[in-house]
């Protein structure tokens, strides 16, 4: 296992071009990755490292081991970034695997999280620690590897500070680190890019975006009380409905008054009253009546419906009498009657 300081390479104009969003400073803006960050190295190949009490040795045919084992995948899963060796959540993915030119140093690109991102460049971890296996048994189909990169640590305690990474086996050729503040003064340089503006255009926007989703609450909370408005206007239009259609019913001769609760409760399954007309229309007359003298033509007529008959005969008396509609003649005839 090794640890590095976090570098980033920066010899490709298009590199350096894509890295101009503030808070992925350190990150090529294009693939959202960390490129070329050392995780392991050896210096000749004898070195051998102590863990505890195990050795081991690191030469580049076991870094070809773990390269080629990691793109067949041979753990059966991602390689995640976690911190401290702790395993748990990841703060970051591993892309690939891959030698520098000398052979002699394993570079590795990552796919950071949000999270992880903001405890690099706040600087709250330092180092990346790798995690590798020199003999690993896949558990679900008890295949055997030998050297298997298995993922890497963010960490401030690396377990083996002594295999940390010179300044020196970072560079090749032609090639310049260049921290934070130097990026920002070749973005400046090289684009003609206003730091200070585009810091102050970020925290514009930021508070555009919070004021834009305070007006879309406000318009979604003004949208539920009118689908509220709109239900209770269209639950007061049916009840009217119901109400005037029972009465209806009532004056056909086809319900009584005492099957009022009863008669509403079925004319409310209807969704459209227009149907509830249609069923009604169907229906028989139970309370049979002589429109001239308002006298019922059966002559095995119940009590109940020769109280429906006087109140028919003087309801159509109200209603002629007084001109007005049969439902307000109903309610009045029906106070006459003492409700019988």
């Amino acid at each position: 296992m090794g640890a590095n300081k976090l570098t980033i390479k920066l010899n490709k104009k298009k590199v350096l071009e894509s890295l101009i969003e503030l808070n992925k400073i350190q990150l090529d803006k294009e693939t959202g990755l960390l490129i070329s960050v050392p995780v392991l190295h050896f210096e000749n190949e004898e070195s051998v490292f102590n863990n505890g009490p195990t050795k081991f040795t690191l030469n580049k045919t076991v870094f070809e081991n773990m390269i080629e084992n990691f793109n067949e995948q041979a753990t059966g899963q991602d390689a995640p970034c976690n911190l401290d060796h702790l395993g748990g959540k990841s703060y970051g993915w591993i892309k690939q695997l891959r030698l520098n030119d000398e052979g002699n140093v394993l570079l590795m690109d990552i796919e950071m999280t949000p999270e992880g991102q903001r405890m690099l460049l706040e600087k709250e971890y330092r180092y990346f620690s790798a995690e590798f296996a020199h003999k690993f048994t896949r558990p679900d189909t008890n295949e055997s590897f030998q050297n298997v990169f298995l993922g890497v640590a963010l960490t401030n305690e690396p377990f083996f500070p002594q295999t940390e990474l010179p300044s020196k086996l970072n560079k090749t050729k032609g090639e310049k680190i260049m921290n934070k503040d130097e990026m920002v003064v070749a973005l400046k340089k090289e684009h003609d890019i206003d730091v200070v503006s585009l810091r102050s255009q970020n925290k514009e926007l930021n508070s555009e975006i919070a004021s834009q989703k305070i007006s879309l609450e406000k318009v979604n909370s003004e949208k539920i009380e009118l689908e509220k408005k709109l239900t209770a206007i269209e639950l007061d239009k049916k009840e009217k409905e119901v109400d005037s259609l029972f009465c209806e019913t009532v004056r056909l001769g086809k319900a009584t008054k005492a099957q009022e609760k009863m008669f509403k409760v079925f004319l409310n399954t209807f969704e459209k009253m227009e149907d509830a007309k249609k069923e009604i229309e169907a229906m028989p007359v139970i309370v049979k009546l002589d429109t001239s003298s308002g006298v019922a033509t059966d002559d095995n007529t119940s009590d109940d419906d020769s109280y429906a008959v006087k109140l028919h005969k003087l309801s159509k008396k109200i209603e002629l009498d007084e001109k007005i509609s049969f439902d307000s003649a109903l309610a009045k005839a029906q106070k006459q009657l003492g409700g019988q």
